[in-house]
């Protein structure tokens, strides 16, 4: 796929990702057979409060930092495309971002599904495809939505073989890591030693728990376990106790 970015232009280009897909998953097949087709077990119980109620403080708490983690993901998901693409009028760009995501989230809460947010990876897909454009979201959403009627056509979906998922992702992260890099530079974000820090022990820490053995993990208390235990939250928390706690006075002393 780096190598079919490289070469390919226009529209080619901007299905590098989705070619890569599709000729995986029949390269991976013709080796590996195809899997039988078992159906989707469909069935959910519990919506609108229709389940027993359980109140269990390790998971308010987790789910408390959880969203405080998403708002900052969807606060840098949408500065980070709107700098990258040289948008306008950002802040309204941002308070209707997060608010259409937090009511989303709500509703979504209601129903018992997992909300939306932002994909963090957006300026990687833009720097991969070369296409900025809204407009192909449009046939996307009604795609996503016509999809929920054709339970086959998940199962078609479903049958992604992993391997072939974990290298488009694969070419995705390093996209998304060569976007990072050219707007910190860009933007000035990492201007000292400092700087660094906060960029990369937080990244440690994040991936560290990320591949941590289970055995570790189920050490941790119960209580703190879905905030200790989850590299992204982690992260964030890193974040924010270095920018503005550790590193705090030594860049007031340097504005100064």
């Amino acid at each position: 796929m780096i190598l079919a970015n490289k070469l390919l232009k226009g529209i080619w280009k901007s299905i590098v990702v989705l070619g890569g897909i599709l000729l995986g998953s029949m390269v991976y097949y013709s080796v590996m057979g195809f899997p039988e087709t078992g159906g989707i077990q469909a069935g959910h119980e519990g919506y609108f409060g229709l389940w027993p109620w359980k109140f269990d403080l390790g998971a308010v708490l987790s789910f408390l930092f959880c969203f405080i983690a998403l708002i900052v993901n969807e606060l840098g998901s949408i500065q980070a495309v709107g700098r990258m693409i040289g948008a306008d009028h950002m802040e309204r760009r941002t308070t209707r971002g997060v608010g259409i995501t937090g009511l989303a989230n709500v509703v979504s809460g209601a129903l018992g599904i997992v909300g939306p947010v932002d994909y963090s990876m957006s300026p990687g897909i833009i720097a991969a495809t070369g296409c900025a454009s809204r407009f192909p979201l449009i046939p996307a959403g009604i795609g996503l939505v016509v999809c929920a009627f054709f339970p086959g056509f998940i199962e078609c979906l479903n049958a992604i073989p992993g391997v072939v998922m974990g290298a488009v992702l694969l070419y995705l992260m390093a996209s998304q890591l060569s976007a990072g890099m050219q707007m910190m530079i860009r933007e000035k974000a990492v201007d000292g030693f400092d700087g660094g820090i906060v960029v990369g022990f937080s990244l440690m820490v994040a991936l560290l728990l990320s591949f941590a053995p289970d055995e570790a993990l189920n050490s941790i208390p119960a209580l703190i376990r879905p905030i200790v235990g989850n590299g992204f939250v982690m992260g964030v928390i890193t974040v924010l106790i270095l920018e503005h706690l550790i590193f705090r006075s030594g860049k007031k002393a340097k504005k100064e």
